[in-house]
């Protein structure tokens, strides 16, 4: 009798199994960010999840397990990073179509409504059990601060040919493949495609240049007033002031001045806690005073309404040139800190007033390779501890050289066309750039030339070797790898030669020449690469 119900146990629980196994692929949660609540089943879609996981009540609550098909019948919304898991090992279906229904609605263009993947800001999606992403649009927000899709060892990701990738500006998601991951894209417009495992893409598949700064390398303005600013303001007056510092990526006042600029304090400029400055790639001028209009406001005397200060025991730590200019200084604690690192220059002119509530007022750190030039009421008022660095006076009278602007080269080459543009200027080259391998190839010898590099060539070897005062690269033909200066530099697409040319990827020879990936523009539609150094 024992035995016969042990049997009829493990039958029932083998059943059990097979039953889960059987309508693994059935499970169905349909999820509406905007609509849905996750209080809901989630198992129509006017009763659709809000989240995709909320303390298991999102709608991986019923996919989580065995996998099953998660429908987008409005936004599905990642607020953060996520990894996408199942716990038995079933796979996931990503889908915008469902039981006959399209709930894809592409508009507004710049936030499509409904049918549609988006997530937050510089979130990472990482894909760690099989994920079919399948007529559903991906849309892409953020070019400052883009998204990437992760594909774990072991996973496998499939994006088919019905899936419409759109975007707010020109950056689409990044995809990531690891080592003994696999990824199928058949459709689609994405950044990046990359990583040590097996990638499987499609001609139909668009590889766009991405991001490309109108404003990069021009110094910004932007407004600063702790007590009635706020980050969501765009910074650009003083009734529109951001109320925080923040970061470059950020909605804090320097993301405006990324590229260096000046940060006018119409309010108070406060720092609640430490905070490093870094990450702008330009000189940045802190000053109450812009375009004819004095701002500083030394009332009262125990806090001014209108100054820099600190709170108290923290430090401000610069690590690229900053000047402080035609600003009220005040030290409410005495034990504030101002800590100047290697490379960068702390500049204090004589503009500059302090004050002072209790305490001798700001130290000032100075790391070996960092500067402070400082103004002689600065010299005064501030505690100096010099460790290895620079420190000198500021002179006034000092005479300032104009800046040397480097003449930029701006070339343009077309797959398919023999002729390029030099800085708007049309030029035949005598061998088109080409398509080989999903990637775009340019013709070696013209690069060289116009970026000033020599070219010798090794018939017996089959090495190119390309030199200038910079640079010595060494490209062999069919090899997976170059040098540059001696560092080996692994190619995605081998260099090849064609009409007695040698060719390699655009970016790869591009880079080697000093030309910066954030230089280097793709249009898809014509089929144009721009490479400005």
């Amino acid at each position: 009798m024992r035995k016969l119900l042990c049997f009829a146990l493990s039958a029932l629980l083998l059943l059990g199994v097979l039953c889960v196994t059987a309508f693994a692929d059935d499970i169905v949660a349909y999820v509406d960010y905007v609509n849905g609540l996750d209080s809901n089943d989630g198992l129509t879609a006017a009763t659709a999840k809000k989240s995709i996981d909320n303390k298991n009540t999102g709608a991986m609550q019923h996919t989580k397990e065995t996998g099953g098909i998660i429908v987008a019948s409005g936004k599905l919304y990642f607020g953060g990073d996520y990894t996408l898991k199942t716990r038995r090992g079933g796979s996931i279906t990503i889908t915008g179509v469902y039981d006959g229904f399209d709930y894809q609605n592409p508009i507004p263009a710049t936030n499509p409504t409904a049918g549609v993947m988006k997530m937050s800001k510089g979130a990472v999606l990482t894909i760690a059990s099989d994920v079919t992403i399948d007529n559903i649009i991906l849309f892409h927000e953020y070019d400052s601060a883009p998204n990437t899709i992760v594909v774990k060892d072991g996973a496998i990701l499939t994006i088919t040919d019905t899936v419409n990738c759109m975007s707010k500006g020109s950056q689409y998601y990044n995809i990531v493949v690891e080592k003994d991951a696999t990824a199928i894209i058949n459709g689609g417009t994405f950044s990046s495609i990359t990583g040590e495992g097996t990638i499987q893409k499609s001609d139909d598949v668009v590889i766009s240049a991405g991001y490309v700064d109108p404003d990069e390398g021009k110094p910004g303005v932007v407004y600063l007033n702790y007590t009635q600013g706020l980050d969501a303001n765009d910074g650009k007056t003083p009734g529109t002031a951001k109320k925080l510092f923040g970061t470059v990526n950020g909605a804090g006042c320097i993301s405006e001045v990324k590229y260096g600029g000046t940060i006018v304090v119409s309010g108070k400029a406060y720092m609640g806690g430490d905070y490093t400055l870094k990450d702008h790639e330009g000189p940045v001028t802190i000053t109450s005073v812009y375009d004819g209009v004095d701002y500083k406001n030394p009332s009262p005397a125990t806090n001014p309404a209108c100054a820099f200060k600190m709170a108290n025991n923290k430090t401000f730590t610069v690590t690229n040139d900053l000047t402080f200019d035609n600003v009220i200084i005040f030290s409410e604690y005495g034990t504030e800190t101002i800590k100047v690192t290697s490379g960068a220059t702390l500049t204090i002119t004589d503009t500059v007033e302090f004050m002072k509530k209790t305490g001798s007022g700001y130290t000032l750190i100075v790391d070996s390779g960092a500067t402070a030039v400082l103004s002689a009421k600065a010299q005064e008022e501030i505690t100096v501890q010099n460790n290895g660095g620079t420190v000198k006076a500021y002179e006034s009278s000092a005479p300032v050289e104009p800046p040397v602007v480097a003449q930029k080269t701006e070339v343009k080459l077309t797959v398919g066309s023999n002729t390029a543009y030099i800085n708007g200027e049309a030029v035949a080259i005598d061998v088109a750039p080409i398509n080989r391998n999903n990637r775009v190839m340019l013709p070696v010898r013209f690069l060289a030339d116009t970026f000033g590099a020599e070219v010798a060539w090794d018939g017996e070897t089959s090495t190119a070797t390309l030199k200038n005062s910079e640079v010595t690269i060494v490209i062999v033909i069919g090899a997976p790898s170059m040098t540059v200066n001696n560092e080996e530099i692994a190619l995605d697409s081998p260099a090849i030669i064609e009409s007695s040319r040698t060719y390699l990827p655009l970016r790869a020879i591009a880079n080697a020449l000093g030309v910066a990936n954030s230089n280097i523009a793709w249009d898809g539609e014509t089929s144009t690469a721009t490479l400005t150094k």
